[in-house]
């Protein structure tokens, strides 16, 4: 809707049904151009924008302030009402979502099979019932590796916003009936609950506060506050409006460069591209950087028009060239595949969207029989989703593999020894220390989750060998005395707890294994030779290191099955490239050298597992081929410990 809509309205007495185009505020267009242009960046090429994913906090800023901006006028003409204002919303939100849902259903039998395809199902079922943030919770999290290899976990934000409308025109309605003056306060009151219990969630659920709607309506409300300030008759001096535009506009570049992934998102942190956000729009379209970035004929405020599509479409398009490539694929790829999606967007808004929105294809439906047709839609696609199943003849090899998920091959996980999840604490007590007894252990395991699935393994060996072995391991938190960018929160206490139990048992070799990749590769090898030396001063003989494991993405089992679909094998390969990490051979070299040269031993695991990078052992029975060497993406499946353990034996237990 834009001005002189409203003010049409105003004079016949009544609001128009449905939204017209052109937008009222072409900065607006152009914040939305910068929002998806971000996200469609860090999902292609992560290391070009680190914070590109703050782009979705600026869509829910814009999305508070436009939605609050026509309510408002709509109240202030007496002419609201709720069935024109979710008519609106049906008409900007269905035409695509459902063209896009539906595409992306048919087109996953040619990348997804069995249990892929059946969780993609329901992803579009929870998107048409606008709860996929809820299913993405439960399913968390949105930084995790599997997160990638979801074709439809995008939508989790449009589930946000749609909550938010559930409760928006309803808010605004009491608050203008009743206590209209305060109307203001009471958002920044509403918004500022909201911020506290994200900052306090973030720091305790991460993921729940990235998903739920609570936890992100702050932003929301931050914009519909926005709108409500924008009514009032002070306008700010032409250079207050460039100061605060300019200043919106470097905390939106510096957020979208200086944020990283990471478990402390939202948060606080997410203040910087939300107030980046505001004050761009509070300075108005007439401020001279809104002017010159945001507005006219540029290349933003076009790709802002197709925003919505643009959101839509990038993200299928690249989970599906994941699964094709086996991995992210490569920046000059990226690039294409931004490309792919941005046509995509800019024909189905052309041909789609505003057909239906606009123009000849806009039926002169009263909003309950558009509802009706919404409504009969959604119903059918949520049926489809939740009959999704693979179709078509599949070797039996390939549907085991479909399936796979590993049974029994977590027995290292918290409840079954000593392994310490993430965000928990616990004191390293006898149990931890050698088959709970007080007799000194002589090997110490200490490390994230990748020294705990050797535990199976090891104590296996360890008992045949009349070892006592100590467990020391804790979830995302790396075997080394110093902070090298770990995730959980509790890494820091841990940390002196593991080192106070070495101490105190003073075991005769300490094992030192991690996910090493994972953590900042710099500060992993500038830490490993303290750390080495630290454990020598307390008494210790032998300090060993175990180099990278092999991994794939999105697991094992799926690069697997990948390979025979796209090679048409009948049986799994003994090998594949398909969705290998390469990375961690070149950096297990330069772990080996500062080990040594700090007086440690290392093991690799690469050497015993792989004949070249990217040709690693993936069965342990190589002829009937049941049982992954790897039961997800790099953790050892309990069979996989046991074989591995073995073969390492020599080179750690010995007097």
């Amino acid at each position: 809707m834009n001005d002189a809509n409203i003010q049409a309205a105003g004079e016949g007495g009544r609001c128009p049904e449905f939204d017209t185009p052109p937008p009222w505020r072409p900065d607006v267009e152009g914040l939305r151009g910068l929002a998806v242009l971000a996200v469609m960046v860090f999902h292609g090429v992560p290391a070009w924008l680190p914070g590109g994913f703050a782009g979705v906090d600026i869509f829910f800023v814009l999305s508070g302030f436009v939605v609050g901006r026509v309510v408002l006028a709509d109240l202030d003409r007496q002419c609201f009402a709720y069935r024109e204002f979710y008519a609106r919303r049906v008409l900007r939100i269905f035409p695509a979502l459902i063209l896009v849902v539906a595409a992306t259903l048919a087109a996953a039998p040619a990348f997804l099979g069995g249990d892929d395809l059946r969780a993609l199902g329901l992803q579009a079922a929870a998107a048409m019932l606008f709860v996929p943030n809820v299913l993405a919770w439960l399913q968390s999290g949105y930084f995790d590796g599997d997160a990638a290899y979801r074709p439809l976990l995008h939508l989790w934000s449009l589930g946000v916003e749609e909550q938010f409308y559930v409760f928006l025109p309803v808010i605004l309605a009491l608050l203008w009936q009743r206590h209209r003056a305060s109307l203001g306060g009471a958002l920044a009151l509403l918004a500022g609950l909201s911020f506290c219990a994200c900052v306090v969630a973030t720091l305790r659920d991460a993921s729940a506060a990235f998903y739920l709607p609570f936890f992100r309506f702050w932003e929301l409300l931050a914009g519909t506050w926005l709108a409500w300030q924008e009514r009032a008759p002070w306008r700010p001096s032409p250079a207050v409006s460039a100061a605060a535009a300019g200043l919106g506009l470097a905390l939106l570049l510096g957020a979208l460069t200086w944020l990283a992934e990471g478990r402390d998102f939202p948060g606080w942190r997410a203040v910087f591209p939300a107030v980046g956000t505001l004050l761009v729009l509070a300075a108005g379209p007439r401020a001279a950087p809104n002017r010159w970035v945001f507005s006219g004929g540029g290349a933003l405020p076009w790709l802002g028009r197709i925003s919505y599509a643009a959101y839509l479409w990038h993200w299928p398009v690249f989970v599906f060239a994941r699964y094709r490539f086996g991995g992210p694929p490569p920046p000059e790829m990226a690039v294409l595949l931004m490309l792919a999606a941005v046509a995509l967007a800019s024909a189905s808004t052309r041909w789609v969207e505003n057909p239906i929105r606009y123009g000849r294809w806009r039926w002169p439906l009263a909003p309950r029989r558009l509802f009706w047709i919404a409504g009969l839609a959604s119903a059918l696609l949520v049926s489809v989703g939740l009959l999704y199943r693979p179709v078509g003849f599949a070797p039996p090899a390939l549907r085991y593999l479909e399936s796979y998920s590993g049974p029994g091959h977590d027995v290292w996980r918290e409840g079954r020894n000593c392994f310490v999840n993430l965000g928990n604490e616990a004191q390293f007590g006898l149990e931890c220390l050698g088959s709970g007894t007080a007799l000194r252990p002589r090997l110490a395991l200490w490390g994230d989750s990748y020294a705990a699935h050797l535990w199976p393994g090891l104590q296996g060996e360890a008992d045949a060998r009349r070892w006592r072995l100590a467990q020391l391991t804790i979830s995302q938190c790396p075997a080394l005395i110093h902070t090298v960018g770990e995730l959980n929160p509790k890494c820091g206490l841990m940390r002196l707890r593991a080192l106070a139990a070495i101490r105190a048992a003073m075991p005769e070799v300490v094992v030192l294994s991690s996910r090493w990749t994972f953590y900042e590769l710099n500060g992993v090898l500038e830490a490993i030779g303290p750390t080495i030396e630290s454990i020598r001063d307390m008494g210790v003989k032998r300090v060993i290191v175990m180099g990278p494991s092999p991994r794939w993405q999105p697991t094992l089992a799926k690069a697997l099955a990948e390979d025979m679909r796209r090679n048409h094998l009948i049986e799994a390969p003994l090998f594949t490239a398909a969705g290998y990490e390469t990375g961690a051979h070149g950096f297990e070299k330069m772990l080996r050298r500062a080990t040594e040269r700090a007086g440690g031993e290392f093991v690799s695991v690469l050497d015993v597992m792989c004949r070249q990078p990217g040709l690693c052992k993936t069965w342990i029975d190589e002829d009937t081929r049941r049982v992954l060497t790897i039961y997800d993406s790099g953790h050892l499946s309990e069979e996989g410990s046991a074989w591995l353990a073995n073969k390492i034996a020599p080179a750690i237990f010995r007097d």
